[in-house]
């Protein structure tokens, strides 16, 4: 026994230095060997009428065949024989003197072959460490001293005796190498006999009652059975050429130092297959490309490259595009509107919209054709989106004044009716600016009091010429008493009848997703109330109600950066609702109005200037739906510029 305690811990040493030789990642493994071979001993524990402290002998040879990870099956042969006291106990009554006689405490030992067939459940299978649970069936060959020596009354006819077996049991395998474990076994043996310590009640009884001898009685009658422990080692056979089922042969993960043992060396979620042959990543490293996101995740859920931190070659890598900016990792362009995602980010604009400011002018438009600011909806702050300067009206988008007349493109589309390409939209030598704001003569009207002569030649080009062959070359009309007026001043454009400096809507562009700046639309500061001379301008925008019967908008209220954003948010949709209070005043039903308060989120111009602040301050008209206009003269809802085609002949001057 102790020379096979002595080459047990001797293989134990030889193998766990064998073991630092063979260092696989990945998780641990299980054997490798379908077929296993097991020598062991141990002790043996009697377990019947009398059980005491005293333990025997045992040993052990099976085999055991792998079906699956977690179910093998095996055989095994046991040899040893148990040590017992056989003693009288109160609980055998008179039974024990009839087959004993008098003879008491006395050593015994029952030699035992056992044969059986077992089935192994295992728990953890790829780990060094296994536990399992056995359960079989089997016969047991025994013979009792008692028997052996003659030394009872009562005993089988047979000189062989066997009794049916069930072994019930818990063991565990420390693997040295694929092919090299040791073992530790319990396990206890269910006997379908009483004969196995020579004390067989219902025997001696039913021989004691045939001989008419006194009545024998016990109160112990269950059968015998016995537990052995055994230490031992296994061998395994017959190795699997695909130990862990991922269709790479176990030398070739060898050879590329993944683990044969484990399907996922990594454990990244890909088998070592996947990653060798289908995607070519490598199976030692869950993040291949070491770009923040694991092999699985790439090639899986986004199908991205997990060799390649860049699958899209756009600059960004994959874990930016997905996790930061949530953005197309297959695609260098998410939104198609003809810049990279990562031009997108230098130019902060939003890589997963095409229109960033939703002015109808897409990114790439705005930045590589126009230069405008994709950031802001009117890059150059005069009151007409990037989209309607350069296709609808032509102007430059970065210039207020297109034609440097002195009018913003805003206030010649809206308010003069005149042409913002044109200094002199009607001909007659005076710049618009100079007309709408000096002269106050009217820009797209060669001849304003319509007496023939030309604004720029007309002493009072406000006032008609009286023609009654008085002075009738001046331009002025004549005086009370005949006679004609000196040179008359040029009329300073606030004497101007108020109705020519407000807003025209026969004029504008309307459509759809389109916005319309009102202003001249003016608030108490800090205040939600109207100030007086906004009023005509609301007055007039209440006519393009008029002229689209179906026309819904939203008021969209903004303001500056002054003060906090919710207070701001707060004010300026209190400043749409007054709006749309005045609106409604105007007949402009209710269902046609809706109103949003955007604060200081969407500025036209910096908030770093007074002149840019004021401009940030203003109210829009969001086109909902446009619906069929009642005009119909096409050259006002393209905005073309409404001339005098039939003005009279204007005299040269001398």
């Amino acid at each position: 026994m102790k020379r096979a305690i002595f080459i047990v811990i001797v293989l134990i040493g030889h193998c766990a230095s064998a073991q630092t030789l063979l260092e696989y990642n990945g998780r641990p493994r299980y054997p490798g060997g379908l077929l296993s071979l097991k020598a062991g001993t141990g002790y043996t524990k009697y377990l019947g009428e009398f059980t005491d402290g005293l333990v025997g002998s045992h040993y052990v040879l099976g085999a055991e065949y792998s079906i699956l990870p977690e179910i093998s099956l095996g055989i095994g042969a046991d040899a040893g024989s148990v040590q017992y006291d056989r003693r009288w106990r109160r609980m055998l009554g008179n039974v024990y003197e009839y087959q004993f006689g008098q003879e008491n405490y006395v050593r015994r030992s029952t030699w035992y072959s056992t044969f059986t067939l077992e089935a192994r459940l295992h728990f953890f299978p790829r780990q060094v460490v296994d536990g399992y649970f056995l359960v079989g069936g089997g016969v047991t060959f025994f013979n009792p001293d008692d028997y052996a020596q003659e030394r009872v009354v009562a005993r089988p006819l047979s000189d062989y005796l066997g009794s049916m077996t069930i072994p019930v049991g818990l063991g565990a395998d420390l693997f040295l190498t694929r092919s090299l474990s040791l073992n530790a076994e319990w396990r206890l043996n269910f006997m379908f006999s009483d004969d196995f310590d020579a004390f067989n009640t219902n025997l001696i009884r039913s021989q004691a009652m045939d001989q008419n001898s006194e009545q024998l009685s016990v109160t112990d009658e269950s059968s015998d059975s016995y537990s052995v422990l055994t230490f031992g080692i296994k061998y395994f056979l017959f190795e699997d050429g695909d130990m862990d089922g991922d269709l790479i042969p176990n030398t070739e993960e060898e050879s590329i130092g993944s683990n044969p043992y484990d399907a996922d060396t990594d454990g990244d979620g890909l088998s070592d297959y996947e990653e060798v042959r289908v995607h070519r990543s490598n199976p030692l490293l869950k993040d291949s490309d070491r770009d923040g996101l694991n092999d699985y995740v790439e090639a899986v859920k986004y199908r991205t490259s997990p060799l390649e931190a860049d699958t899209d070659s756009d600059g960004l890598s994959d874990v930016e595009e997905i996790q930061t900016h949530k953005s197309d990792a297959l695609a260098k362009d998410t939104d198609g509107d003809g810049l990279t995602d990562a031009e997108e980010l230098f130019a902060r604009t939003n890589m997963r919209e095409i229109d960033t400011d939703r002015d109808n002018l897409n990114d790439f438009s705005e930045l590589r054709k126009h230069a405008t600011d994709p950031l802001v909806p009117d890059s150059d702050g005069d009151g007409l989106t990037d989209y309607d300067e350069v296709v609808t009206y032509h102007t430059a988008a970065l210039n207020p004044d297109s034609d440097g007349d002195g009018l913003t493109d805003y206030d010649e589309v809206a308010t003069a009716r005149t042409n913002p390409l044109l200094t002199d939209s009607d001909g007659d030598g005076l710049g618009d600016g100079e007309e709408a704001r000096v002269t106050a003569t009217s820009p797209i009207s060669r001849d304003t009091d319509g007496d023939g002569y030309a604004d720029n030649v007309d002493r009072c080009p406000l006032l008609a010429e009286t023609f009654n062959g008085s002075d009738d070359a001046d331009g002025c009309p004549d005086g009370a008493s005949g006679g004609g007026f000196a040179e008359a001043p040029r009329v300073p454009a606030q004497t101007v009848r108020q109705s020519g400096m407000m807003l025209r809507i026969d004029t504008l562009v309307i459509r759809e997703g389109g916005l319309l700046t009102l202003f001249g639309v003016n608030f108490e500061p800090d205040r939600d109330v109207i100030r007086p001379e906004s009023f005509p301008i609301l007055e007039e925008n209440a006519r393009l109600f008029e002229a689209y019967p179906d026309l819904t908008v939203e008021i969209r209220g903004h303001t500056d950066s002054d003060g906090s954003e919710e207070h701001n948010a707060d004010l300026s949709l209190r400043r749409a609702k007054a709006v749309q209070r005045v609106m409604q005043e105007h007949g402009v039903r209710a269902e046609r109005l809706t109103v949003s308060g955007l604060g200081e989120s969407r500025p036209v111009a910096s908030n770093t200037t007074a002149f840019g602040k004021a401009r940030n301050r203003r109210i829009e008209f969001y086109i909902v739906k446009r619906g069929e206009s009642k005009e119909v003269d096409t050259r006002l809802l393209t905005g073309e510029p409404r001339l005098f085609e039939e003005a009279p002949d204007i005299p040269k001057e001398e």
